[in-house]
C-alpha cells in the first residue's frame, strides 16, 4: 500500500504496488479472481479485513491503494469499514473514479487511490473531511508514496532514484520494474522502496499489473515466503493503452 509507481511503455502499462506492513499482519492471499457486483475482479486478499489495496477489473480500469490522504494524519480508530474494503466497493464498477464521488466516507480512515481508468490516470484521495481529485499525466512515468510512512525529504529521495532508473530503462519490461521496486534505494532500508524499519514494519509483496488493450497479467511476490504467483484477466470491455 505503501510505494506505487505508473509506467507506460510502448504497448502496455505497468502498474506496480510494494506492500509495506508490520511484521504481525498475516501475509496476503496471492490474486485471484472474485465475482463483485457482476463484475470480475482479480485482487489479492487481506486475510485480517477481506479487502486489497491492489485490483483490476473486466472493464480494464485498475486501481492501487496508498495509506494516507495529502500529508500524514493521526489515526482514530475505530474506523466503520476498512479502506481495502471502501476499494473493492469502488472497482465493482467501471468508473471508480465516479462512485467515488457519491460515496460517504465518513468515519474511514484517509487513504489515496491511483486509479487507470478509461484511457485516464486519476488520482482520488481522502483526507477524512474532503474529497479530492486529479487528473495526470497518462503518458508519464509517475510514483508516489504513502503520506503515512514517507515525509517529504524521503518523497524527493525516491522521486530522484525513480527518475535515475528511467534514464537507464527508459522501456521497462516486467523485470526492470521488479528490480526497481526490489532494488532502489541509497543504502537506508528505512525509506528505500523495498523498505525494513528494524524488521517490525517491512515490504512483504510487490505486484505488478501489466496491461495491454484486452489483458492483465498480475504478478505477485510474496517477499515473506518468496512464491511468486502469475495471474491473468482478459478484458470483457477493451481498453486503450496510451502510446
Amino acid at each position: 500500500m505503501c510505494t506505487v509507481t505508473f509506467i507506460p511503455s510502448g504497448d502496455k502499462i505497468f502498474l506496480a504496488s510494494s506492500r509495506d506492513e508490520k511484521a504481525e499482519r498475516f501475509p496476503a492471499d496471492p490474486p485471484a479472481w472474485q465475482i463483485q457486483n457482476g463484475i470480475t475482479l482479480l485482487y489479492p486478499r487481506d486475510t485480517l479485513s477481506g479487502g486489497t489495496w491492489m485490483a483490476v477489473n473486466g472493464y480494464g480500469t485498475a486501481g492501487v491503494l496508498l495509506n494516507g490522504g495529502r500529508r500524514a494524519h493521526i489515526p482514530k480508530p475505530a474506523y466503520r469499514k476498512s479502506r481495502g474494503l471502501v476499494m473493492l466497493d469502488l472497482m465493482a464498477y467501471e468508473s471508480p473514479s465516479t462512485i467515488f464521488r457519491g460515496m460517504s466516507l465518513q468515519g474511514i480512515e484517509p487513504f489515496t487511490l491511483i486509479l487507470f481508468e478509461k484511457e485516464k490516470l486519476i488520482s482520488v484521495v481522502w483526507d477524512g473531511k474532503k474529497k479530492y481529485f486529479s487528473d495526470m499525466n497518462r503518458h508519464e512515468p509517475q510514483i508516489f508514496s504513502s503520506s503515512t510512512l514517507y515525509d517529504p525529504a524521503a518523497v524527493r529521495k525516491r522521486e530522484k532514484w525513480f527518475g535515475d532508473w528511467l534514464n537507464r530503462s527508459p522501456f521497462p519490461e516486467l523485470p526492470d520494474v521488479f528490480g526497481f521496486h526490489l532494488g532502489a534505494g541509497d543504502g537506508d532500508p528505512r525509506d528505500a522502496v523495498r523498505m525494513d524499519r528494524e524488521g517490525k514494519l517491512f515490504t512483504q509483496c510487490i505486484g505488478v499489473l501489466s496491461m495491454t488493450q484486452t489483458r492483465a497479467d498480475f504478478s505477485y511476490l510474496d517477499l515473506t515466503s518468496g512464491v511468486v504467483s502469475d495471474s491473468v484477466l482478459t478484458f470483457t470491455k477493451t481498453t486503450t493503452i496510451p502510446a
